[in-house]
């Protein structure tokens, strides 16, 4: 009878592996702590970060995470608002009708389109006979 406390038997099926892993050993050095906080140490930098780009920028006006929900969750709801046809013009994508009212080269066609009301100051061209002041009565 084996407990939960005895040792199995030799002949007792076990898990034995015996194959060699698939650990790469020589990259030990490379992700222990105390070899990082020794490096740290000795130059004042973190290692560069091999599996991606870093990161660095000013996120000082991003509230929090709630807030960006938010935003999001309006800007979907805006879209899905908008005539289908004109969404499928943009894929169904929200961000690339972002992408789209960010470049200014497409302000006339996002007018067009009514994305984007037309600027509301226009030059008027007021005739030269309309600027003359007429004579003052006697």
């Amino acid at each position: 009878m084996r407990t939960r406390y005895s040792q199995p038997e030799k002949n007792e099926e076990a898990l034995h592996c015996k194959d060699k892993g698939r650990t790469q050993q020589h990259f030990k050095n490379e992700v222990d702590i105390n070899q990082i906080m020794k490096q740290v140490e000795k130059t004042g930098m973190l290692p560069e970060n091999k599996i991606g780009n870093a990161f660095y920028g000013d996120v000082s006006e991003i509230s929090d995470f709630n807030a960006c929900q938010q935003i999001v969750m309006i800007a979907e709801q805006s879209f899905k608002e908008l005539d289908p046809n004109l969404r499928e013009r943009f894929d169904n994508d929200p961000g690339a009708l972002i992408d789209f009212l960010e470049d200014p080269d497409n302000k006339a066609e996002a007018i067009e389109l009514g994305l984007v009301k037309p600027d509301t100051v226009e030059e008027v061209k007021v005739p030269p006979e309309a600027s003359k002041v007429p004579p003052a009565a006697k």
